[in-house]
């Protein structure tokens, strides 16, 4: 007897529906084709232990099993269900009339019982929006159930028996699950304990603010100054200040999650991923292996942020592997450095000890390419502390925070990503600017020396300064704080 079934893998370009045909003939041999991966290959043990395991009857017959379209390859054991499901149907088991009609996934255990597959959110998602009439996996966690259109039946299982009752018996309505709305950003400051409060460090307002413009527009941000001027420690606790995760992007979020990227309790409670790299970090725990890419720290914090302190005293090859993922903006670099070895290059109060060839050769382990790179660069001059100081009112972290929020909140509500992640296109639509300012800065460029790349850089932090006084033009003032922001004296 011939079934057919669908289910289907997800790939780059979202949901590629599978054709999962079965065929029971005069023979005793199993062939599963269709390009299936190791994975897919050992399903005939898995799908033989469960059926036996619940008293069905493993057809002592010829069966033949294609994925089609063939030229497409197959990974993962999500495919165990929908393949059992077809050879139970073609064996007249279980009836196959609403086969056709669902969407089939789940990776089975020997004794029946079914698991999600690591995709599960964005194979229910595409699934949906696709305009299929359901889909027949395992129970979710209710976070990981997207938005689904109305009429749309997810059919929840946790075993083997539980699909063959549906198709033996299968509910006159369904109702439709839809994930849980993401909390509001002034719900989520905060969530992040235990870190140390911005108002610690007395003065020192530039660097907090050009810190929470990084922050709130995904900006590159390099902090250059002396020791005991507060670099370190407002950089290990700037995950305080991070952005929430904003509803519009919580469908990547939830996707990480599903597939085993990231925790999903961080994503309920909007939280980005953070780190703060020691000394001792090399390119393969940044990267990962060329086989294994996702084992590396650069992955797991794709979204967040990665803090690099000290960081002239990473090797040049370290510093100059980071050019490329810069530009990508998927991690954010917040780093920080002294001005020479010594530390005390242009103080005013300390001598610095390092020869003209020390400060040379210093200030030249960061490439002009890397350099460039930046969107911020910020020379940190020392202040020192007075009585006067501690009457001063300093904003606390969750001040700092809330604003960097209700800044990155307008930015993907009005182009659905960071600033700092705008392409050419988008940033000449994003900030318009009239002839007269066009022309002004055109000039500011070409005195300071900047480069295409730099020029952009201005534009957008020049976006996220206008964001923050929630301002919906880029005016000359914020183009002047950018350009302060960007230019530095080259190694």
């Amino acid at each position: 007897m011939y079934i057919k079934l669908r289910s289907g893998i997800s790939t780059r370009d979202g949901l590629h529906e599978l054709m999962i045909e079965v065929n029971i003939t005069r023979g005793i041999q199993f062939h599963l084709v269709g390009l299936p991966d190791s994975s897919i290959r050992e399903s005939r043990k898995r799908i033989y232990s469960a059926l036996k395991h619940n008293k069905y009857h493993w057809p002592g017959q010829r069966i033949t099993v294609n994925l089609a379209p063939a030229s497409l390859r197959k990974d993962g054991a999500s495919l165990d269900l929908p393949i059992a499901l077809g050879i139970l149907a073609a064996s007249g088991q279980v009836p196959a009339d609403h086969l056709e009609h669902y969407l089939v996934f789940g990776e089975l255990g020997l004794d029946g019982s079914v698991s999600p597959p690591l995709n599960a959110y964005n194979l229910l998602r595409a699934a949906g929006a696709q305009g299929y009439k359901g889909v027949l996996l395992p129970a979710l966690h209710s976070q990981l159930r997207p938005p689904l259109p109305e009429g749309f039946h997810l059919v929840e299982i946790s075993h083997l028996n539980d699909a063959v009752q549906f198709l033996k018996e299968p509910p006159s309505r369904t109702t439709t699950e839809t994930a849980h709305a993401l909390s509001s950003p002034a719900d989520i400051v905060g969530a992040d304990s235990h870190v140390d409060c911005f108002s610690e460090v007395s003065g020192q307002q530039g660097m907090k603010a050009a810190l929470a413009i990084a922050a709130a527009g995904g900006h590159h941000l390099l902090l250059v100054g002396p020791p005991g001027s507060g670099k370190s420690l407002l950089t290990s606790n700037y995950n305080g200040i991070q952005p929430p995760i904003h509803a519009l992007e919580r469908p990547y979020w939830l996707s990480d999650a599903s597939s085993g990227s990231r925790p999903l309790e961080s994503v309920e409670r909007g939280i980005k991923p953070f780190y703060h790299a020691k000394q001792s970090l090399t390119l393969s725990d940044l990267f990962g292996t060329s086989k294994r890419p996702e084992s590396g720290l650069y992955h797991q914090v794709t979204g967040g942020t990665l803090v690099l302190d000290e960081l002239s005293n990473y090797s040049s090859r370290f510093l100059n592997e980071l050019l490329g993922p810069m530009d990508s903006h998927r991690v954010q670099i917040i780093a920080s450095m002294n001005p020479c070895k010594c530390g005390y290059l242009g103080h005013p109060e300390r001598t610095c000890q390092c020869s003209t060839a020390q400060i040379k050769n210093y200030k030249g382990k960061l490439s002009a390419a890397l350099w460039d790179r930046f969107d911020l660069y910020l020379q940190v001059e020392p202040e020192f502390w007075s009585s006067a100081d501690s009457r001063k009112a300093e904003k606390t972290t969750q001040d700092w925070k809330s604003e960097v929020a209700r800044a990155y909140a307008l930015q993907w509500e009005r182009q659905g990503c960071a600033n700092a992640a705008l392409s050419p296109s988008q940033l000449s639509a994003v900030v318009p600017l009239s002839k007269a300012l066009e022309v002004w800065l055109e000039k500011e460029v070409m005195r300071l020396g900047l480069s295409t790349r730099s020029h952009h850089h201005v534009l957008k932090v020049a976006r996220t300064i206008a964001d923050f006084q929630a301002s919906s033009r880029v005016e000359q003032g914020h183009l002047e704080r950018a350009l302060s922001l960007k230019y530095k004296p080259m190694p």
